[in-house]
């Protein structure tokens, strides 16, 4: 039975290689050589994945299961900002499962740099990894293989292998592995728990919360304060960017959204991105009939300080979205291309409101690239800037109730109470 599972599992496996190959050598011959950096990036994740889950089926065979009482984890997460947020689930079922152990995380340094200040985590180790970041494909160096042979000689009893790259498939020879299987449609929160219950049963399912540092969280306040006396519309912040194309709803129709929302709502709107962003935020500002706050050259972490503060978040299916909700705030998504139930926040609806539509192409949508020849980014498209007002006036309702009802009862008191329970 093993064997013949064996065969079926690797003819899938070549079935997918040929296949993919294919459609890499075709974007090649078209001329689009970031789509096929892409889809190599796709395939090779996918075969690294059934590498990992052969050697965990390896080890089941000749490695017990960890105990109760060890004390260190290695959490291994290379990928995105978004991906690292939906991690501290697992990092609180890990706590919960191991009451003594440290947890110390691998990751993208930025990624990472959210868990700076996370009393949950021991020590953050930073790696980039070119299968989730648009980096060169290298195989790995000497300062690799040193860092995968120092964690070897840590010989943690037990790695959670969530996303990580080839090199560290090698701590499956010293390291008993909970490895990630992805499961298409699952909600991806859900999903990362499943490696601890594969081993252990059931286990608390959390929603993920960022623990902003109080530096940041003190930054953040710091640039959302108000300027006026008299000032007492909502701190919106705005992001006008997303990991990939497919993602971004038009720039003049943020600008639109940003100069309604003073217009409307006396709101002071600040509009943030990364160093890669200059030319999105450079396209609001140009449309934007107001003048507005933009932020491009904070780090991720006085980012996440900025979005903790904030009354109210807008943006597109990206990482910040994330962070948003896991910090507790009023969420508006602008969805494009991915899967709604596998990606979306975990948030209340009460706080967030995903504007979506189900077009037809979206049951053949590679989501790195969309391939609607008639309708070009027809799921973003069909978001119009009076739905995201509409949204906006429905989540900053409760808001309104309470400063007036406050007002009412307390007319001398014109202090505003703090917005930043995270």
């Amino acid at each position: 039975m093993r064997v013949t599972r064996a065969i079926r599992s690797a003819a899938k496996l070549a079935g997918i290689v040929i296949v993919g190959m294919a459609r890499i050598c075709g974007a090649l011959l078209r001329g689009d050589t970031r789509y096929a950096g892409d889809l190599t990036r796709v395939l090779m994740w996918t075969v690294q994945q059934d590498f990992l889950l052969a050697l965990a089926a390896a080890q089941r065979l000749v490695m017990s299961v960890p105990p109760r009482d060890i004390e260190r984890v290695l959490v291994i997460k290379l990928d995105r900002i978004g991906d690292m947020v939906n991690t501290t689930p697992v990092i609180d079922a890990l706590h919960e499962l191991f009451p003594r152990a440290r947890v110390d995380v691998l990751g993208h340094p930025t990624s990472l740099a959210l868990l700076d200040g996370d009393d949950r985590v021991g020590e953050r180790i930073p790696y980039r990894s070119w299968l989730y970041h648009p980096l060169p494909v290298l195989p790995p160096g000497p300062r690799t293989w040193a860092l995968v042979a120092k964690l070897m000689w840590r010989r943690y009893p037990l790695v959670v292998y969530l996303r990580g790259s080839y090199s560290f498939l090698t701590l499956g020879l010293v390291s008993r592995l909970a490895p990630f299987k992805f499961v298409a449609g699952e909600p991806i929160v859900e999903q990362l728990l499943l490696p601890l219950e594969s081993l252990y049963g059931p286990v608390t399912h959390s929603a993920p919360r960022l623990r902003v540092a109080n530096g940041f969280a003190e930054f953040g306040r710091r640039v959302l304060s108000h300027r006026e006396a008299d000032a007492d519309g909502p701190a919106v912040v705005i992001h006008a960017s997303a990991s990939n194309a497919t993602k971004v709803w038009p720039p003049e129709r943020i600008a639109a959204v940003a100069d309604e929302l003073v217009t409307s709502f006396d709101a002071r709107v600040h509009i943030v991105g990364g160093p890669s962003d200059g030319e999105i935020l450079s396209q609001v500002a140009s449309a934007a009939g107001r003048q507005h706050i933009y932020h491009g050259d904070l780090s991720i972490g006085q980012v996440a300080g900025v979005i903790a503060a904030c009354d109210l978040f807008i943006g597109n299916d990206s990482g910040l979205s994330h962070i948003a909700a896991a910090t507790g705030r009023r969420v508006i998504v602008l969805w494009g291309s991915a899967s709604l139930k596998l990606c979306r926040p975990v948030v209340p609806p009460e706080r967030c409101i995903i504007l979506y539509h189900d077009v037809s192409c979206r049951a053949t949508c590679p989501e790195i690239a969309c391939t609607n020849r008639d309708h070009p980014l027809e799921c973003l498209m069909r978001i119009q800037v009076a739905d995201v007002i509409a949204a906006a006036a429905q989540l900053l309702q409760p808001r309104r109730e309470s400063r007036t009802a406050r007002h009412r009862s307390i007319p001398l008191v014109v202090a505003e109470p703090s917005t930043n329970t995270i």
